[in-house]
This record gives structure tokens, sequence and C-alpha cells, in this order.
């Protein structure tokens, strides 16, 4: 009889270094072969055949979720059988840890528990993994990421006060819902005692000698402020690769000339974050809570920290003049290819 190997299940929480983790995990397989594991990918896209599914395309996990709702049975059983099949492979191969991660599981949690749960049924051995962290970082964090550096929304670009007004901080009734699903076996860590989420992580699931890895890496004021006048001449939303595209080649254009306000006047400041503390006490007093039922340390509320939220004269001269060296680079190169055809 084939001896399922563990799933190891990695739900978050978002902004806690799970992308890092997960390209670490992708990029080395062959370390993880030779220790017994194996990795399945955010949304299964790692498995042999499963991108044949419309919700397995690598790069947009997303597509399961957003299932129409008379799909999401079919799919489901789809999902199911293909982490069942792959893991019966790797038993056959005697691989005795899988992970799965997608820190989407942690927020979009019914499906994918329903899910665990018949796996559980079918006598596999399951390990819930999650991480937490303070929730004025993690907001700062995300503010960052899904309102300036990619604007997720409509209309202009929004202060960091606007947007945290839509987006509660709050993950103790999330991993309620995972405790309750699954009584003893979801496991906390607090990511802010950490030196390193990706060998934490890996320690954890009994994984070493992988290559630290920084995935989601925070821009620096300057080429945040690039990002955010990019961003602001779109009514609607637009993401982060739009302006990579453009600035990747240094041919940066725009609709139209826009107002926008200064970068420092829409980055949080400390009395934002200490308004987000106090906003976040329950929540915060309910994580630390658990974290303390399992041994783990707790978070900690101390004071935010005082980043610089401007860029300086220096790092926007800096920031041009690599552009415009690198453009006149390509000019100059191309200048060199069209005289060298003329004169053929």
């Amino acid at each position: 009889m084939t001896i399922l190997p563990q799933l190891i299940l990695h739900i978050g929480a978002g902004k806690t270094g799970s992308t890092s983790i997960q390209f670490a995990l992708k990029r080395n397989g062959p370390l993880l072969a030779e220790q017994n594991a194996a990795y399945v990918g955010l949304m299964l896209e790692q498995v042999p055949g499963a991108t044949r599914y419309d919700w397995c395309v690598e790069g947009q996990p997303h597509r399961f979720f957003e299932q129409p709702p008379q799909n999401r049975a079919r799919v489901d059983d789809e999902v199911f059988q293909t982490i069942r099949d792959e893991l019966e492979r790797f038993g056959h191969e005697g691989v005795s840890r899988v992970v799965w991660s997608n820190e989407a599981f942690l927020p979009s949690s019914a499906r994918i528990i329903r899910i665990a749960q018949r796996l559980v049924g079918a006598g596999l051995r399951l390990r819930i993994v999650c991480y937490l962290r303070r929730h004025d970082e993690w907001a700062r964090s995300a503010y960052v990421q899904f309102a300036l550096k990619g604007k997720h929304y409509p209309g202009p670009v929004r202060t960091f006060r606007e947007w945290i007004s839509t987006h509660p901080v709050a993950f103790a009734e999330q991993i309620e819902t995972w405790r309750t699903a699954f009584p003893g076996m979801v496991e906390l860590y607090n990511v802010d005692a950490t030196d390193d989420a990706v060998a934490h992580f890996c320690a954890v699931c009994g994984i070493y000698g992988m290559p630290t890895l920084r995935a989601n890496v925070a821009p620096s004021n300057a080429s945040l402020a690039a990002y955010l006048v990019h961003n602001a001449q779109y009514d609607q939303p637009v993401m982060p690769d739009v302006f990579a595209s453009l600035i990747a080649p240094m041919k940066i254009s725009g609709p139209h000339e826009t107002t926008v306000a200064p970068l420092e006047d829409l980055l949080p400041t400390t009395e934002d974050l200490v308004s987000l503390q106090d906003e976040c006490r329950g929540d915060f007093d309910r994580l630390n809570h658990l974290l303390a039922e399992q041994g783990q340390d707790t978070l900690v509320f101390d004071a935010p920290k005082d980043l610089n939220r401007s860029a300086t004269t220096w790092e926007m001269q800096r920031y041009m003049l690599q552009m415009i060296i690198a453009l006149q680079k390509q000019v100059s190169s191309l200048q060199k290819q069209l005289g060298a055809r003329g004169n053929d």
C-alpha cells in the first residue's frame, strides 16, 4: 500500500514573505527532491498536466477563486482529484513532504477548506502553516503594493488614510475559520520574530540548504514616485507591469499631464500607523493569544518605524540620470546598427 506524503498547506498570510517562499520553492526543485520533498505551486501549476484545466494557469491563481458559481463544484472536484493523484504519484516515488502555498487561502478559505477536508477524509496527513505580522507594518507594505506601485482601484491615487478606510486589517476571524475546520492542525508563526521567512519556513518543513531569496522588495522612494506619477495618469486600475514594461526600454509616455500630490502626502504618517494600531488592538490581542497557545513569540506593537516618506533631490536626479544614460545607450546602439546597414 502506497503511503501518501504529508501535505504542508501554507495559507499565508499575504505580506509575510509568501512570495519569497514560493519563488524559493519553485526555483529549487532538485534541492527539494534530494530531501524527498516537492512543491506543487500556488494553484497546482507545478503538477504535470494540471494546466489543461481553465482554473490552472501559470501566474493566474485567481482563476480558481473567480470561477462562476455554476462551475465551482466541478472545479473543486477537479482540484481534489488532481492533488490526490499527484500525492499518490509522489508516494510511489518516495516523496515524504509536499508543499502547497497560496496566501489567498487564508482570506478565501471556504472552498479550499472543503477540498482539504476531503483529503484528510481520504487518509492524508495534513499540516497547515500560517504566518502573522504586526498590523501597521502589514498595512504600510500592502498600501505601497496595491495602492501606489499598482493602483487596484479606479479614480485618482488614494492617500493611505483613504485606502485603509476600505481595507480593514484583521486576520483573527480568518484564522479561527481554519482552526475550527482543522482543530489542532493550524501552526501559527510570527514572521516579525524571524530573520528570514524562507529559512524559517523551510526549517518548519524540515528542508535545509535553501538559498535566501527575497521577492517584492520594497522600491526606493524615487522608484515609487515614478510609479505614482505614471499611475496617476489613469482613471482605471493599472497594474505595476504597465509602468515596468514602459521603463524597461526607457520609453516613457502617458495619456496626459496630471497633477499629482507629493509622495510624502500619500504615504502613511507615524500618526496614521499609531491610529491603525489602536483600531486593530482587538484583533492584535486575539492573534497574540493564538500565538501564545502554540508557544510562539507574540506580535509587538511598539512605536511604528519613522521611515522617510519623500524622495530626496539626489535620489530623483540619480533615477532620472540612470534612465537618460540607459536611453542614450539604446539610441547609440540603434545608430550604429543603422549605420552598419547603410554601409552594406
